[in-house]
């Protein structure tokens, strides 16, 4: 009976502990369940994010770029289908030739072994593959039976500027480092497309999978963005000006095409030339606009202004004479010369000649106060507000700080800079009979369905001069090129108005230079309604470096065949009677 009772209670005994064990099994079951529901809905927002970078990652891609194009609607920056080639080295097998993955993506064989060897759970082999190189990926895939998810061949977008150097600093360039520059950089926000991020869970053992959609997001290419440039008159002016440059072994030169009764820049070169296509082969200097960022001393064009200044303000009028010293005239220990030796000259005559003494003497009459009001009136010392990235306010020291050496400088375009845009626009006041206007490089912006999110036009800030003083000075300047120093300025068959200028550049010790100018040329045509302003600079020539004689032929190049191009008819009936007139 003992016994029997004894196997009755080891069998409790057993049973209890079998019980003990299942419940303890059943606890340790709810207890994972609660923590994983509590990690899951309740903990701390790190943990989860920490457990998500474990067990899923992101890529980021990004709808397509909008494109831009000139006012014609010629394509100057497009962004084509690419790919980006990722590696999952989980899925490697026995792929060992590197040399035929090197010659599509573009790397040493050595390179290629690393990324297949690495331990990386995903990497880039390349970036921005074009549809040739996928390809020859995807034959290469069928050649070595590899397994499909060795490649993930993520599409994407490159960015192209057909037209290679053609306005290259002004449309700049965005690549997938997100630098930018130019119209590429200003306009970022409405030319770049929506973006998304798409997720790649882990299955484990290093293999990743990318899920089949992006997000619940509507995703949308980027803004087309329509510039004032004109494709033919930018070819126009970089033509003129790579030839003269060439000609006079010059270290560089600019020149802008503005409309000014609009302030559209119709052009806007520079050279050397930039290719954005191959950004990297250029320096970072090369990459900006030099039209806007550069700033320099005028010379002799800045007269114009000075005496449109004076005679707008009452001081003179054209016929107001001046006594020229006969070419020197001493201020203080400085001694102020002209290329020749004048005694009486009128205003319009001090211009056309292009007489530092006499442009001294009107400055003298004006005074330094009122000269600086004219000067700020024309937009100098203050940024244009162009809508480009960077741009300079030039050099404009108060008048207060003027000596009577400095005015007179000043006078001739010495102690002052400015930029080619800033001295553009103010001869433009002259030209559409006084108003300054804000220069603008774009005139329209595009939904990728075609419809205008947003137009620009014509903005006055101020008035500056009277209609009469306009065509006062209009007359005068068209003088320079008949009868002055810019008659190798003179367009075939149109009349224009100008200024010569040439300034000599500052030397490292703050002198200036005796062998070092800067030669320009400033003016708008034709004459009497201009329907261009252009201005042109041309730096360090050799062998010569007057304005007049270097920079003038640019001017006459770029109006004539601008013009022509316009349809603007030839005031010369004689010219236009040629028959070679439009082949020239």
């Amino acid at each position: 009976m003992n016994t029997e009772h004894k196997k009755q209670k080891n069998s409790c005994n057993f049973l209890l502990r079998i019980r003990l064990i299942k419940y303890c099994f059943y606890i340790c079951i709810l207890a994972v369940i609660g923590r994983a529901f509590i990690i899951q809905n309740f903990s701390d927002a790190g943990l989860r994010e920490q457990t998500l970078n474990i067990y899923s990652k992101k890529i980021t891609l990004k709808e397509k770029r909008g494109s831009i194009f000139d006012r014609n609607g010629e394509v100057l920056a497009i962004s084509v289908d690419s790919w980006d080639i990722g590696l999952r080295p989980g899925f490697k097998g026995n792929f060992s030739d590197y040399a035929k993955l090197g010659e599509i993506t573009g790397l040493t064989p050595g390179e290629v072994k690393n990324k297949l060897s690495s331990n990386s759970s995903f990497t880039f082999l390349k970036r921005k593959a074009s549809e040739q190189e996928i390809k020859k990926l995807t034959e290469l895939e069928k050649e070595y039976s590899l397994d499909s998810r060795l490649f993930e061949k993520i599409k994407t977008h490159k960015r192209i500027y057909p037209n290679k150097e053609l306005a290259g600093a002004v449309i700049g360039f965005s690549n997938m480092n997100s630098q930018k520059t130019g119209i590429e950089r200003e306009y970022d926000e409405v030319l770049k497309g929506d973006t998304a991020e798409v997720p790649i869970v882990s299955a484990g053992k290093g293999n990743w999978y990318k899920k089949p959609y992006y997000n619940d997001k509507e995703i949308k290419p980027g803004k087309d963005v329509y510039l004032t440039l004109d494709k033919n008159i930018q070819h126009i002016a970089e033509e003129a000006l790579e030839k003269t440059i060439q000609k006079f072994k010059a270290k560089n030169g600019k020149a802008v095409v503005m409309n000014p009764k609009t302030g559209e820049v119709l052009a806007m070169a520079q050279y050397p030339f930039f290719n954005p296509n191959s950004y990297s082969d250029f320096s970072s200097h090369q990459w900006n606009n030099r039209n806007a960022l550069d700033s320099f001393e005028p010379g002799s064009v800045l007269k114009v202004f000075l005496a449109a200044g004076a005679i707008e303000s009452e001081f003179c009028t054209k016929n107001s004479i001046y006594y020229c010293q006969n070419g020197s005239y001493k201020i203080g220990p400085v001694t102020i010369h002209d290329t020749k030796p004048y005694k009486w000259l009128p205003v319009s005559d001090i211009i056309k000649y292009s007489s530092n003494i006499g442009a001294t003497k009107i400055a003298e009459t004006v005074g330094r106060n009122s000269f600086y009001k004219i000067l700020k009136d024309f937009g100098f010392g203050e940024k244009t507000g162009i809508d480009l990235a960077v741009e300079t306010r030039g050099i404009l020291r108060p008048s207060n700080q003027w000596t009577k050496v400095d005015t007179s400088n000043i006078a001739f375009g010495q102690g002052i800079t400015a930029s080619s845009i800033q001295m553009t626009t103010a001869v433009s006041v002259i030209a559409n009979n006084g108003d300054l206007l804000k220069p603008y490089m774009v005139k329209e912006i595009k939904d990728s369905d075609g419809k205008v999110y947003n137009r620009f036009s014509k903005t006055v800030k101020k008035k500056v001069l009277s209609e009469h003083t306009a065509e006062t000075l209009k007359q005068i300047m068209a003088n320079v090129i008949t009868q002055g120093t810019g008659k190798n300025a003179q367009p075939s068959g149109y009349t224009a108005g100008g200024k010569t200028g040439t300034s000599q550049k500052l030397t490292p010790e703050g002198k200036y230079s005796r062998e070092k100018y800067i030669s320009t040329f400033l003016g708008f045509a034709p004459a009497k309604d201009p329907e261009i302003a252009v201005m042109v600079a041309i730096d360090e020539p050799k062998e010569a470096y007057y304005g007049g004689i270097v920079a003038a032929p640019v001017f006459k190049d770029i109006t004539t065949k601008t013009l022509r191009y316009l349809n603007v008819l030839p005031e010369d009936i004689t010219v236009a009677l040629k028959g070679d007139f439009y082949a020239e």
